[in-house]
């Protein structure tokens, strides 16, 4: 699955796919234009929170995340909903504070 992450207001994306392995060794969150960088370094917690916002934001029926859930929950349910649609790519835009940058 991947996500276009849009940065609000202006012309910078980055392209992001969503590994379905859970409990990995691997980065589970990957940018496919710079395979070498791993997200692992953001705030995950709230990314994947900002998405499902978003998501609800636009009319999508994915259900709003509990305060409890952990990144593994969150990043599992974006990706379960999106393949449960058969979608296998979709634009998200985020504010400046979430957008992933390169660190």
């Amino acid at each position: 699955m991947v996500l276009i992450i849009k940065l609000f207001g202006q012309k910078v994306y980055k392209i992001v796919k969503f590994s379905n392995i859970g409990y990995s060794y691997d980065c589970r969150l990957t940018d496919l234009i710079h395979p070498d960088i791993c997200y692992d370094d953001i705030n995950r917690i709230q990314f994947y929170r900002a998405i499902i916002d978003r998501l609800i934001a636009e009319g999508q029926g994915i259900r709003i995340y509990s305060m409890d859930e952990v990144t593994n929950t969150l990043h599992d349910r974006i990706f379960k909903y999106f393949s449960e649609l058969g979608i296998e790519c979709y634009l998200v835009e985020l504010s400046e504070q979430l957008f992933p940058f390169n660190y």
